[in-house]
């Protein structure tokens, strides 16, 4: 039974975790990209950013900082990149989704309740039949 909830928390908390998150698409092109990053929040310091260039590369970064022209990003092995903000093509930011969130949290509440109910049964159960037995 340890087994069984031990498990179950480890799904929902994988469960919750997941759920928090989404990318949200930003306006690729330069002109708009260059004049709003910096005064909107599209795109901020300690964003994660998925951005994909008019060369075809791929990067998936946490924005450092930003100027007039491009964005800095740290990737995932600690190096740093600067993507000038006319290569960008397409551009994804990571943000914390409040409504899948709060549903994942209550979801994972209810699984733990559930299981704390069902271990609390187990327990009661075995305990009457110790007491049958003696």
């Amino acid at each position: 039974m340890k087994r069984l909830l031990r498990t179950a928390i480890v799904i929902v908390t994988a469960f919750c975790l997941a759920g928090c998150t989404t990318m949200r698409a930003v306006e690729a092109p330069a002109s708009a990209l260059s004049a709003s990053a910096k005064t909107s929040d599209q795109v901020k310091v300690g964003d994660r950013v998925e951005l994909y260039t008019r060369a075809g590369h791929f990067y998936a970064l946490k924005v450092v900082s930003m100027d007039e022209s491009s964005l800095v990003g740290r990737d995932e092995n600690g190096k740093h990149w600067r993507v000038p903000f006319d290569q960008i093509e397409r551009m994804q930011v990571q943000r914390i989704d409040a409504l899948k969130t709060a549903g994942a949290v209550g979801a994972g509440l209810v699984v733990l309740w559930a299981a704390a109910i069902a271990a609390f049964a187990y327990a009661v159960k075995h305990a009457f039949d110790d007491l049958g037995q003696n």
